[in-house]
């Protein structure tokens, strides 16, 4: 059946852990929270947070109990939707997808995220998801490592996890944003046929400036904003719009800070002001669940100590920060230097 006429939604049992995320054309589905799970890919007599880890026990330290498990998880289809993907922020370290007993996707590597069309492989109703993760012991390891080798080897759905919904067959691709000052460079890529791009940028609830493009690259030039700060950590909305034939038919949305980070003379510069950097190194590992933070709440309340104890910098230290962490740092007014794998 050819997928681009397949029609599904997503309809999840809602855990503590999971967020759905409205829009116009699209919708975004967490799938955090319980998976079952098991050690021997036929028992899953056995339940693990997504994201979380293989546990890690004193007798068998710094290796975790099993170096594989398989996580299963039910979802319910019961609306319409032309594409879904299925996406992992994270999986350390090899992992295998299947889906109703067909194997989808396979992937290597701990810290990158990925994504991969699933429509065809769903039907309405039940649906099961199975992901079958490994990892060698770490004195077998040839990879890319990260704080492993300090705190013990992480294996696992280590962060988020989610479905991507979309009402149209014409979609971003990918945006990426590159920020300053005074404007945002906006790179986009479109799957389809499209014929302009509405974008505006909101103050709260307010429009401060609109405007649209028949470009996938365009910039927005706003006018008397307020800049980032440490001590005023100002954010902005932006919100991009895809039209074909006057319809609006996908929708991204972005915090948006304008900031400027120059040196000269020797200095760090933040807006063109000289600033002194008192910096603090974060190994961010958790005492319950290693890699994984407990929830957003928990890395704020970490940062704003930091912040008020007199630091403006984190140097986050050898693995890449969940989504979660960035956004609490942009909102408090923190700075982040990240150490890559």
């Amino acid at each position: 059946m050819n997928s681009l006429k397949v029609f599904f939604t997503v309809l999840l049992t809602v855990s503590l852990y999971s967020i759905v995320v409205f829009s116009e054309s699209r919708e975004e589905i967490s799938l955090n929270g319980i998976w079952k799970v098991s050690y021997d890919g036929s028992n899953f007599d056995h339940e693990m947070r997504v994201p979380g880890m293989i546990p890690i026990k004193p007798e068998t330290y710094p290796e975790p109990v099993s170096h594989e498990v398989w996580y299963k998880k039910t979802i319910y289809l019961n609306k319409k939707f032309k594409k879904v993907f299925l996406k992992f922020y994270a999986v350390d370290n090899e992992c295998t997808v299947y889906i109703n007993g067909d194997r989808i996707f396979k992937h290597l590597g701990g810290f990158d995220s990925f994504e991969f069309e699933v429509t065809p492989h769903l039907k309405l109703g039940e649906n099961e998801i199975i992901v079958y993760v490994k990892d060698l012991p770490l004195n077998q390891f040839n990879g890319v490592v990260g704080k492993q080798d300090w705190y013990g080897n992480c294996i696992g759905i280590w962060q988020d996890a989610e479905l991507i919904l979309l009402k149209e067959n014409t979609f971003f691709e990918k945006c990426i944003f590159e920020i300053s000052d005074s404007r945002i460079k906006v790179q986009t890529s479109v799957h389809g046929e499209w014929d302009e791009i509405h974008y505006f940028l909101f103050d709260e609830n307010k429009v401060i400036i609109e405007g649209s493009s028949k470009n996938l690259n365009f910039v927005v030039k706003p006018h008397n904003i307020e800049k980032w700060t440490f001590e005023n950590p100002k954010l902005y909305s932006l919100r991009i719009n895809l039209l074909k034939d006057g319809k609006n038919i996908d929708t991204i949305r972005k915090k948006i800070g304008f900031r400027k980070i120059d040196t000269k003379d020797g200095k760090i510069l933040l807006n063109d002001v000289p600033i002194y950097i008192k910096g603090l190194l974060d190994q961010d590992f958790w005492p319950e669940t290693g890699y994984v933070a407990p929830s957003k709440e928990a890395i704020r309340s970490q940062l704003l100590i930091a912040k008020q104890n007199g630091f403006n910098l984190i140097r986050y230290h050898v693995k890449i920060p969940p989504k979660q962490y960035i956004e609490a740092a942009d909102e408090i007014g923190m700075m982040l230097w990240i150490d890559l794998p």
